[in-house]
């Protein structure tokens, strides 16, 4: 997690790919390091919808990621004009319901949890105060 290792130098935010703060002197016997972020092969983008989890046998937190939607049909049967193209859907075979698609799982341990809670709260604070800014500045537009 993000400021965790010893190695974490104040003021940097990958998210913003360069330093958050003003580039701050080092202390006398202090040393830098850049960090590099890479992508992994595997590396995706999702729709986060939900989570799930509980706590594992190795003493971690275990939670996965899951996105939610309409069941799609297991098969669908068309008519076919003489030409060979469909026409109008005559049954569908389907689990109704909600789907929740698992996209991925992770472990984490305490010390990562409580890091990965700091960093998300930071966030929700960040968000809020920005949604907060546009709706001031909506509310104003709509007065001139």
């Amino acid at each position: 997690m993000a400021n965790k290792s010893p190695i974490s130098t104040p003021g940097t935010s990958p998210e913003a790919g360069k330093s958050a703060k003003p580039k701050q002197k080092l202390s006398p016997g202090s040393t830098k390091i850049q960090l590099h972020y890479i992508k992994s092969n595997h590396f995706r983008v999702i729709n986060g919808e939900g989570i799930i989890g509980s706590l594992s046998p190795h003493g971690k937190i275990f939670f996965v990621f899951f996105n939610e939607r309409g069941a799609i049909p297991r098969s669908m049967t068309h008519l076919l004009s003489k030409d060979g193209h469909l026409g109008e859907t005559l049954e569908t075979e389907t689990r109704g319901g909600i789907v929740r698609e698992m996209e991925f799982g992770v472990f984490m341990n305490l010390e990562d949890a409580i890091l990965f809670r700091d960093w998300l709260d930071r966030k929700i604070e960040e968000l809020s105060e920005a949604v907060k800014a546009r709706k001031r500045n909506v509310h104003k537009s709509r007065k001139s």
